[in-house]
């Protein structure tokens, strides 16, 4: 069995720092940043979608708790974005410590998300996935996400 606690804000503090490292390595080999400016694109970024913090509106964050392992094994963030996309939620992180990776936590995590979502009365839930993300995209397509678009580069050496 898996929970979703409210996140504190010392478990926030330590997910801020290990996610926006996490998450500016992710643009610098998706080709979005290079490495000199990524840390500082990934904190402005974040300082605009949570200006506030754990208090920023229609933002839940959680940590998952396994009742099998009594800890937690990650983490989980999404959004309301009714105000930008029609009755949706937007999954903009979800995180498994790698020594609780591969034993279903993740779909765990999607599944109790879902619930959530629609208490909140939002029929849709969409995300992001680096293209090479690839346990991440399987993991989407077994519970039911489809793309949306696609968007592709080529460099031109």
């Amino acid at each position: 069995m898996l929970k979703l606690k409210p996140m504190t804000e010392a478990e926030y503090a330590a997910y801020c720092d290990a996610a926006l490292a996490s998450y500016a390595e992710s643009h610098v080999k998706g080709g979005r940043w290079t490495k000199e400016e990524a840390i500082e694109q990934a904190w402005a970024e974040h300082q605009q979608i949570l200006p506030q913090g754990l208090q920023t509106p229609h933002h839940y964050l959680y940590t998952l708790f396994s009742d099998v392992h009594a800890c937690n094994v990650g983490i989980l963030w999404f959004a309301d974005m009714t105000g930008t996309q029609n009755e949706t939620a937007f999954v903009y992180d979800i995180e498994i410590k790698p020594e609780h990776r591969r034993h279903g936590f993740a779909r765990m995590a999607f599944l109790e998300m879902e619930k959530q979502v629609k208490a909140i009365g939002l029929k849709y839930i969409s995300l992001h996935v680096f293209a090479h993300n690839h346990g991440a995209v399987h993991l989407y397509e077994k519970l039911g996400y489809q793309p949306t678009n696609i968007r592709m580069r080529k460099a031109l050496v």
